[in-house]
């Protein structure tokens, strides 16, 4: 699918893992430890709006919020 990109990364612990970036249309959002410093590449190739970098607030059209479980472990919802 050309709307999901992924490539391996190693965590700041030494753990690796994958990066998603997902794109659609003029909507791209990055899952990753780093996804700033990721979307910062990005933008080498492809302008990003000066303010899109950042956590997510609205993908597709739906509002991304931030949550935290009583186990302290916090994942974003929409």
């Amino acid at each position: 699918d050309n709307d999901v990109w992924i490539r391996k990364a190693k965590r700041d612990d030494g753990i690796d893992y994958y990066e998603y970036l997902l794109l659609y249309t003029d909507d791209c959002l990055c899952v990753s430890e780093h996804a700033e410093a990721a979307l910062w590449e990005i933008d080498k190739y492809f302008n990003l709006k000066e303010n899109s970098i950042g956590p997510p607030k609205i993908y597709l059209g739906g509002k991304v919020s931030e949550v935290s479980f009583p186990s302290g472990v916090w994942a974003y919802s929409f």
